[in-house]
Protein backbone atom coordinates (compact mmCIF):
# COMPACT_ATOMS: atom_id res chain seq x y z
CA UNK A 1 0.00 0.00 0.00
CA UNK A 2 1.49 3.35 -1.14
CA UNK A 3 2.21 5.91 1.87
CA UNK A 4 -0.44 8.44 -0.32
CA UNK A 5 -3.12 5.53 0.45
CA UNK A 6 -2.25 5.03 4.56
CA UNK A 7 -2.30 8.90 4.36
CA UNK A 8 -5.46 8.84 3.22
CA UNK A 9 -7.06 6.19 4.91
CA UNK A 10 -5.36 7.55 8.16
CA UNK A 11 -6.95 10.92 7.55
CA UNK A 12 -10.56 9.44 6.95
CA UNK A 13 -10.06 7.74 10.33
CA UNK A 14 -9.88 10.78 12.04
CA UNK A 15 -12.57 12.67 10.22
CA UNK A 16 -14.97 9.57 11.15
CA UNK A 17 -13.32 9.95 15.13
CA UNK A 18 -14.70 13.53 14.83
CA UNK A 19 -18.06 12.83 13.57
CA UNK A 20 -19.24 9.82 15.32
CA UNK A 21 -19.31 11.75 19.20
CA UNK A 22 -21.40 14.21 17.33
CA UNK A 23 -23.98 11.62 16.05
CA UNK A 24 -27.28 12.16 17.58
CA UNK A 25 -28.55 9.74 20.11
CA UNK A 26 -31.97 8.45 21.00
CA UNK A 27 -33.19 9.77 24.05
CA UNK A 28 -36.87 9.27 25.54
CA UNK A 29 -38.96 11.40 28.36
CA UNK A 30 -41.64 10.14 29.77
CA UNK A 31 -44.11 11.59 32.03
CA UNK A 32 -48.35 11.30 33.12
CA UNK A 33 -50.98 14.47 32.68
CA UNK A 34 -54.22 14.42 35.14
CA UNK A 35 -56.46 16.86 35.51
CA UNK A 36 -58.35 18.28 38.98
CA UNK A 37 -62.38 17.82 37.78
CA UNK A 38 -63.98 14.48 38.45
CA UNK A 39 -65.03 14.07 34.79
CA UNK A 40 -64.49 11.12 32.22
CA UNK A 41 -63.05 11.59 28.99
CA UNK A 42 -65.05 10.67 26.10
CA UNK A 43 -64.00 7.94 23.91
CA UNK A 44 -62.86 10.44 21.00
CA UNK A 45 -60.51 12.06 23.16
CA UNK A 46 -56.98 12.82 21.98
CA UNK A 47 -54.07 13.55 24.03
CA UNK A 48 -50.85 15.58 22.39
CA UNK A 49 -47.80 16.72 24.43
CA UNK A 50 -44.75 18.24 23.23
CA UNK A 51 -41.45 18.73 23.56
CA UNK A 52 -40.82 23.07 23.68
CA UNK A 53 -37.85 25.17 23.17
CA UNK A 54 -38.60 27.82 25.06
CA UNK A 55 -35.93 30.59 25.48
CA UNK A 56 -36.64 33.66 23.83
CA UNK A 57 -39.80 35.47 25.42
CA UNK A 58 -40.33 36.94 22.07
CA UNK A 59 -40.07 34.25 19.62
CA UNK A 60 -42.28 31.10 18.46
CA UNK A 61 -41.52 28.23 20.97
CA UNK A 62 -39.78 25.62 18.88
CA UNK A 63 -41.44 21.72 18.86
CA UNK A 64 -38.33 19.34 19.52
CA UNK A 65 -40.89 16.28 20.02
CA UNK A 66 -44.31 15.60 19.91
CA UNK A 67 -46.94 12.84 21.31
CA UNK A 68 -50.52 12.07 19.73
CA UNK A 69 -52.69 9.48 21.77
CA UNK A 70 -56.30 8.76 20.30
CA UNK A 71 -58.85 7.23 22.83
CA UNK A 72 -56.27 7.67 26.10
CA UNK A 73 -58.52 6.46 28.61
CA UNK A 74 -58.91 7.86 32.01
CA UNK A 75 -55.88 9.34 34.13
CA UNK A 76 -53.35 9.55 34.56
CA UNK A 77 -52.61 9.37 31.18
CA UNK A 78 -48.93 7.93 30.55
CA UNK A 79 -46.81 9.54 27.63
CA UNK A 80 -43.55 9.08 26.09
CA UNK A 81 -41.72 11.73 23.75
CA UNK A 82 -38.84 10.01 21.94
CA UNK A 83 -36.00 12.62 20.08
CA UNK A 84 -32.72 12.95 19.76
CA UNK A 85 -30.30 14.37 22.54
CA UNK A 86 -28.34 16.45 19.93
CA UNK A 87 -31.51 18.75 19.60
CA UNK A 88 -31.23 19.55 23.12
CA UNK A 89 -28.93 22.74 23.43
CA UNK A 90 -28.02 22.96 27.87
CA UNK A 91 -27.93 26.35 27.75
CA UNK A 92 -31.58 26.87 26.54
CA UNK A 93 -34.72 26.14 28.66
CA UNK A 94 -37.33 23.87 27.84
CA UNK A 95 -41.26 23.25 28.74
CA UNK A 96 -43.94 20.96 28.07
CA UNK A 97 -46.75 21.73 26.71
CA UNK A 98 -50.27 19.19 27.01
CA UNK A 99 -53.62 19.46 25.48
CA UNK A 100 -56.59 17.11 25.13
CA UNK A 101 -58.83 17.47 22.29
CA UNK A 102 -62.34 16.03 21.99
CA UNK A 103 -64.40 16.24 18.92
CA UNK A 104 -62.54 18.87 17.47
CA UNK A 105 -62.92 20.90 20.92
CA UNK A 106 -60.31 21.72 22.93
CA UNK A 107 -61.41 20.78 26.70
CA UNK A 108 -57.83 20.41 28.78
CA UNK A 109 -55.05 22.48 28.58
CA UNK A 110 -51.97 23.00 30.89
CA UNK A 111 -51.91 26.83 31.47
CA UNK A 112 -48.70 26.54 33.86
CA UNK A 113 -45.48 26.51 32.25
CA UNK A 114 -43.67 23.03 33.37
CA UNK A 115 -40.28 24.03 32.47
CA UNK A 116 -38.03 20.39 32.50
CA UNK A 117 -34.24 19.23 31.19
CA UNK A 118 -35.05 16.88 28.62
CA UNK A 119 -31.68 14.72 29.43
CA UNK A 120 -32.28 14.83 33.34
CA UNK A 121 -35.65 15.49 34.41
CA UNK A 122 -35.28 15.71 38.40
CA UNK A 123 -38.01 13.83 39.52
CA UNK A 124 -41.28 12.25 37.59
CA UNK A 125 -43.33 14.45 35.28
CA UNK A 126 -46.90 15.33 35.94
CA UNK A 127 -48.60 17.81 34.03
CA UNK A 128 -51.45 18.93 35.84
CA UNK A 129 -54.61 20.68 32.98
CA UNK A 130 -56.59 23.22 33.57
CA UNK A 131 -60.87 22.85 31.74
CA UNK A 132 -61.11 25.04 29.29
CA UNK A 133 -64.18 23.45 27.48
CA UNK A 134 -66.76 20.36 27.61
CA UNK A 135 -66.71 17.99 25.10
CA UNK A 136 -69.64 17.90 23.18
CA UNK A 137 -72.64 15.57 24.66
CA UNK A 138 -73.50 12.38 23.37
CA UNK A 139 -76.55 12.01 21.58
CA UNK A 140 -79.57 10.71 24.15
CA UNK A 141 -79.90 7.03 23.87
CA UNK A 142 -83.04 5.29 22.62
CA UNK A 143 -85.71 5.08 24.97
CA UNK A 144 -85.29 1.53 26.37
CA UNK A 145 -88.75 -0.43 27.23
CA UNK A 146 -90.49 0.05 30.65
CA UNK A 147 -89.17 -2.24 32.88
CA UNK A 148 -90.70 -3.10 36.85
CA UNK A 149 -89.20 -0.40 39.11
CA UNK A 150 -86.31 -1.62 41.53
CA UNK A 151 -85.97 -0.72 44.75
CA UNK A 152 -82.65 1.06 44.98
CA UNK A 153 -80.32 -0.43 47.22
CA UNK A 154 -79.30 1.62 50.74
CA UNK A 155 -75.47 2.17 50.58
CA UNK A 156 -73.44 4.00 53.21
CA UNK A 157 -70.82 6.18 52.02
CA UNK A 158 -66.87 5.96 52.90
CA UNK A 159 -66.53 8.73 56.00
CA UNK A 160 -62.93 8.47 54.52
CA UNK A 161 -64.01 9.81 51.39
CA UNK A 162 -64.77 13.44 49.81
CA UNK A 163 -62.86 14.89 53.02
CA UNK A 164 -60.12 17.36 53.34
CA UNK A 165 -57.51 16.00 56.14
CA UNK A 166 -54.84 17.94 57.48
CA UNK A 167 -51.69 15.83 58.81
CA UNK A 168 -51.14 17.35 62.52
CA UNK A 169 -48.47 14.47 63.39
CA UNK A 170 -45.77 12.56 61.24
CA UNK A 171 -44.60 9.58 62.61
CA UNK A 172 -44.43 10.97 65.94
CA UNK A 173 -43.32 14.28 65.06
CA UNK A 174 -46.02 17.37 65.38
CA UNK A 175 -46.43 19.01 62.00
CA UNK A 176 -45.98 23.28 62.21
CA UNK A 177 -48.84 25.51 62.34
CA UNK A 178 -47.75 27.41 59.74
CA UNK A 179 -47.33 24.85 57.09
CA UNK A 180 -50.55 23.07 55.96
CA UNK A 181 -50.52 19.12 54.86
CA UNK A 182 -53.34 18.13 53.58
CA UNK A 183 -55.05 14.91 52.04
CA UNK A 184 -58.32 14.23 50.08
CA UNK A 185 -59.24 10.99 48.24
CA UNK A 186 -61.81 11.01 45.42
CA UNK A 187 -64.23 8.04 45.19
CA UNK A 188 -62.52 6.88 42.35
CA UNK A 189 -59.29 6.60 43.99
CA UNK A 190 -57.52 10.16 42.48
CA UNK A 191 -56.08 11.29 45.58
CA UNK A 192 -54.34 14.93 45.99
CA UNK A 193 -54.06 17.94 48.42
CA UNK A 194 -50.67 20.49 49.67
CA UNK A 195 -47.67 18.31 50.83
CA UNK A 196 -46.50 21.42 52.33
CA UNK A 197 -44.94 23.60 49.15
CA UNK A 198 -46.10 22.01 46.46
CA UNK A 199 -49.61 20.19 45.43
CA UNK A 200 -49.56 16.86 44.66
CA UNK A 201 -51.19 13.87 42.67
CA UNK A 202 -51.35 10.11 43.02
CA UNK A 203 -53.78 6.95 43.35
CA UNK A 204 -55.50 5.47 46.76
CA UNK A 205 -56.24 1.80 46.55
CA UNK A 206 -58.58 1.13 49.18
CA UNK A 207 -60.04 -2.43 50.82
CA UNK A 208 -62.10 -2.56 53.89
CA UNK A 209 -59.59 -0.90 56.27
CA UNK A 210 -56.73 -1.36 53.70
CA UNK A 211 -55.24 1.67 52.66
CA UNK A 212 -52.30 2.41 50.16
CA UNK A 213 -51.16 5.36 47.55
CA UNK A 214 -48.70 5.00 44.35
CA UNK A 215 -45.42 7.27 44.31
CA UNK A 216 -46.56 10.46 44.24
CA UNK A 217 -45.82 13.40 41.73
CA UNK A 218 -46.25 17.15 42.41
CA UNK A 219 -44.85 20.43 40.75
CA UNK A 220 -41.83 21.90 41.36
CA UNK A 221 -42.12 24.98 43.55
CA UNK A 222 -39.31 25.91 46.55
CA UNK A 223 -40.14 27.18 49.70
CA UNK A 224 -38.66 27.91 52.71
CA UNK A 225 -38.18 25.88 56.22
CA UNK A 226 -39.89 23.98 57.60
CA UNK A 227 -42.75 23.75 54.69
CA UNK A 228 -39.82 21.28 52.38
CA UNK A 229 -38.94 18.90 55.38
CA UNK A 230 -42.38 18.66 56.12
CA UNK A 231 -43.41 17.86 52.91
CA UNK A 232 -40.18 15.33 52.36
CA UNK A 233 -41.64 13.88 55.61
CA UNK A 234 -45.21 13.72 53.96
CA UNK A 235 -44.45 12.03 51.03
CA UNK A 236 -42.16 9.60 52.74
CA UNK A 237 -44.56 9.02 55.53
CA UNK A 238 -47.37 7.91 52.56
CA UNK A 239 -45.63 5.77 50.82
CA UNK A 240 -45.30 3.63 54.27
CA UNK A 241 -48.91 3.45 54.57
CA UNK A 242 -50.70 0.30 54.29
CA UNK A 243 -54.50 0.82 56.90
CA UNK A 244 -56.41 3.33 58.39
CA UNK A 245 -58.45 3.66 61.34
CA UNK A 246 -60.94 6.43 61.72
CA UNK A 247 -62.37 8.10 64.99
CA UNK A 248 -64.51 10.89 64.52
CA UNK A 249 -62.65 13.82 63.11
CA UNK A 250 -59.39 12.24 63.03
CA UNK A 251 -58.03 9.75 60.65
CA UNK A 252 -54.84 7.84 61.26
CA UNK A 253 -52.77 6.00 59.39
CA UNK A 254 -50.69 2.88 60.17
CA UNK A 255 -47.75 0.85 58.31
CA UNK A 256 -47.78 -3.18 57.38
CA UNK A 257 -46.50 -3.69 61.03
CA UNK A 258 -49.49 -1.71 62.73
CA UNK A 259 -46.71 1.32 63.85
CA UNK A 260 -48.39 5.01 63.62
CA UNK A 261 -47.87 6.73 60.39
CA UNK A 262 -49.48 9.80 60.73
CA UNK A 263 -52.53 11.60 62.01
CA UNK A 264 -54.72 13.92 60.13
CA UNK A 265 -57.57 16.18 61.28
CA UNK A 266 -60.66 17.09 59.24
CA UNK A 267 -59.61 19.92 57.79
CA UNK A 268 -61.89 23.13 59.23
Amino acid sequence: MSTSVKLILASLGLLLGTLLPALAAPAALTGQVTYRERMALPPDATLEVQLLDVSRADARATVHAAARLSGPGQVPLTFTLNFDDKVIDPRHTYALSARITSGGRLVFLNTTQYQVNPLAPERPVMIVMDLVGHPEAAPPPPPAQKEAAVPPVATTPTPLIGVTWRAVDLKGQPTSDKVRTTLSIAEDGRTGGKGGCNNYFTQATVDGLKLSFGSPASTRMACPEPAMSQEASFFSALGAVAAYTLDGDTLKLSDSNGNAVMTLVKDK
